[in-house]
């Protein structure tokens, strides 16, 4: 994630190895937003449409069925989801999705950090990761 807050700039970055995508991008949205401190205004952008397809459309109804699907399944990866809700409900956010790999320079620089935490968690010892 990259914040900016007052013109400063601040990265959070990191990587787990037995996780998927989706629960990457949520934790790094989480983990951005528990960076501000709650009250504050905050343009988030991402280039997953589906967290921001999720957050502003299908929580009330996800939480309406019990964490549920349309198809009845369970909510993937809830927990993040439960508390992205709760982190997003104590600040003022404005969600804005943005093409991926489309030039421009946060997301450049975010999928670039992304990517090196990726690689650095692929590189590490089987035993380096678990701890």
């Amino acid at each position: 994630a990259l914040i900016v807050m007052d013109h400063v700039e601040r990265v959070i970055a990191g990587s787990h190895p037995a996780t998927t995508i989706s629960a990457m991008e949520l934790t790094g949205v989480v983990n951005a937003l528990e960076a501000v401190p709650p009250g504050s205004s905050v343009i988030l952008h991402t280039d997953s449409a589906a967290i921001v397809a999720g957050i502003t459309q299908r929580l009330p109804w996800w939480r309406s069925r019990g964490w549920r699907t349309i198809k009845g399944r369970k909510v993937q990866d809830r927990g993040l989801w439960r508390r992205l809700a709760d982190l997003a409900a104590a600040r003022q956010v404005t969600w804005v999705w943005i093409k991926g790999h489309a030039s421009d320079p946060g997301n450049e620089r975010v999928d670039a950090l992304a990517r090196a935490q990726a690689l650095r968690c692929v590189r590490q010892k089987p035993s380096e990761n678990s701890g």
